[in-house]
């Protein structure tokens, strides 16, 4: 989607960051409030039909774009490109010429983004938290491996990615039992029941595929992040840059396999060494990730789906920028070459890893 935000800092008080489109609400709470040192800077959520008009907001959903005219600017409005899905989705190459020069800075999860907005981050624990981790003795984490009758989880919804995920998922079960839930598998976990799927899994299985459905750069999403801070193990497959949220030593990364069989091997070799396999989970202890749940409900009031994000933080850094216009003026030439000029990588074989 897009926001397109005005502000005049001569004749308000404050600047409203309003974060909703016809489509998806979402209720922006900021987690580390007391940390923020911005001011003068209001997170609300309200309906785009009560927008006020002196604000001069117009929210786009990257999909509309193939359909809409971008509104006519005036010299103290601001544009807004804002996405979270990677260019190999349709809708770049199907939205409308006329947008091409419209934004004026970029709000995506890519690291060279105006206003990065990852799906989540990974930090060290205070000391304070690590007081609550589990005890140096094991004895809970023997625990947790007594409780675990499953080695390997997978949870897909998106079927024949430009991953190849699914067919790295089936050559990797000719050496390892993996379930997989969800719309490509045979178990279910449904979207309403998100936080009791997520004790199943974390409780159960040692091991949880967490495999993009896009191979791009920076794009690394809630699949790594929610089940960072769960009781097992995540095995990644996306960008080569997990290293940048994590230590190497917490997780598995096919990168680091020449082959599905040779990652088969290091998962049971873990399954049958668990002072190893708690090694890793003690390491990964002294870490959390930190992200939102984004809920959306029905009108009665029950909720259909969690969306996974880390955007209250950055939402603030707009409130920085609307207030320092002049510092951060620019208009980008040609959006479409800005969102493609890191081309995710398509997979043509299990093997071909990396970017």
């Amino acid at each position: 989607m897009s926001l397109s935000l005005i502000t005049d800092a001569s004749s308000l008080d404050e600047i409203i960051v309003p974060l909703q489109n016809s489509l998806v609400g979402r209720w922006v709470i900021v987690i580390n409030a007391s940390e923020i040192t911005l001011h003068n800077c209001i997170l609300f959520v309200f309906p785009k039909s009560k927008t006020p008009q002196h604000f001069g907001l117009d929210c786009h959903l990257a999909a509309d774009l193939a359909h809409e005219w971008p509104p006519i600017r005036r010299q103290d409005q601001v544009f807004i490109f804002h996405n979270q899905e990677p260019p190999t989705q349709f809708w770049m190459d199907r939205s409308s010429p006329s947008w091409i020069s419209a934004f004026n800075w970029t709000m995506t999860y890519r690291h060279d983004s105006d206003i990065v907005t990852p799906y989540g981050l990974v930090r060290h624990k205070r000391a304070n938290e690590l007081t609550a981790t589990k005890t140096s003795q094991g004895d809970d984490y023997k625990y947790v491996l007594e409780r675990k009758t499953r080695l390997v989880a997978a949870m897909l919804s998106h079927c024949g990615a430009a991953s190849r995920r699914d067919n790295y998922i089936r050559e990797l079960s000719l050496y390892v039992q993996i379930d997989v839930y969800g719309d490509c598998g045979n178990l279910t976990c449904p979207r309403n029941e998100d936080s009791s799927c997520f004790e199943k899994i974390t409780s159960s299985y040692k091991f949880f595929l967490s495999f993009e459905n896009a191979i791009c750069e920076d794009y690394v999403t809630e699949k790594f992040f929610r089940f960072f801070n769960g009781d097992l193990i995540t095995i990644v497959r996306g960008s080569n840059q997990y290293f940048i949220h994590a230590p190497r030593e917490v997780f598995l990364n096919t990168a680091d396999f020449v082959s599905p069989r040779q990652l088969a091997e290091r998962i049971k070799y873990l399954d049958i060494h668990p002072e190893e396999y708690i090694q890793m989970l003690r390491a990964k202890d002294q870490y959390s990730a930190i992200f939102e749940d984004y809920q959306i409900k029905e009108p009665s009031g029950t909720t259909t789906f969690h969306h996974y994000h880390f955007e209250a933080v950055p939402v603030c850094q707009i409130c920085h920028r609307l207030w320092n216009l002049d510092r951060y003026a620019k208009t980008i030439p040609n959006i479409k070459t800005w969102f493609k000029l890191k081309m995710c990588k398509r997979k043509t074989a299990i093997r071909d890893i990396g970017l």
